[in-house]
């Protein structure tokens, strides 16, 4: 079957895919002046996560070291003892860094509740939305946006200047799905809906990754 992919897709924004950055370098990080310069935290970082920790700690204490030169009130003296205190604390975390896992869904702005609100206005709270691709049961794949909600999930292709090319589901209650299991890849799930709910009776998602087809999988289990 051959996949439809539309220019862009609404209520909502095309989704940011994470990437992670790689960069290692033997990086040096003096937390306070007092310590001796022979005393130098030295890091030679194993992933660039712990690089990053390592330069945004360095951030932090140029910036203490700034606001450090300046003439205060008496109270700033306590916020600067906490401050050194809590800076130590967290270069000893810092050597467990690691990236978030990579994933292609993000979290809703507070802008596309609203437009979400203003679409499905007994939509609940948007969840998530991502990138994947739909089909109705043995029809064409199109490419879009999923939107899942505590309420329920919509898939939309968005504006297409060709008819043909667009697929709009409207909103599926969690309730309205009577089945949802994984089907084919690992990646695809399979929904059926109630009998009259939707002029279609299933709806099949392709994925980007494993877990996301478990996450809604669960998900729906919690409504049912």
């Amino acid at each position: 079957a051959q996949v439809v992919v539309a220019q862009s897709f609404e209520p909502s924004r095309a989704s940011s895919i994470p990437s992670a950055r790689t960069d290692s370098a033997m990086v040096f990080c003096c937390l306070f002046d007092s310590r001796p310069k022979d005393e130098l935290t030295s890091v030679c970082c194993g992933t660039s996560a712990h690089s990053q920790a390592v330069e945004g700690l360095s951030e932090m204490v140029s910036a203490y070291r700034k606001i450090a030169q300046l003439t205060l009130p008496p109270g700033a003296a306590m916020v600067f003892a906490k401050l050194r205190r809590d800076m130590t604390d967290l270069e000893a975390l810092i050597s467990e860094a690691t990236f978030p896992e990579s994933r292609p869904w993000r979290s809703p702005l507070a802008q596309e509740q609203h437009e979400w609100d203003k679409i499905y206005p007994n939509g609940g709270i948007l969840l998530r939305r991502q990138l994947c691709s739909a089909s109705m049961g043995d029809q064409d794949w199109f490419l879009g946006g999923l939107f899942i909600s505590d309420v329920g999930i919509a898939f939309d292709t968005g504006n297409s200047a060709d008819e043909a090319g667009r697929l709009q589901t409207g909103f599926i209650t969690w309730k309205d799905i009577v089945a949802l299991h994984k089907s084919g890849p690992e990646t695809e799930i399979s929904i059926c809906l109630a009998s009259g709910s939707k002029n279609f009776s299933q709806l099949r998602l392709q994925l980007t990754i494993s877990s996301d087809a478990e996450w809604i999988e669960e998900f729906w289990k919690l409504q049912a």
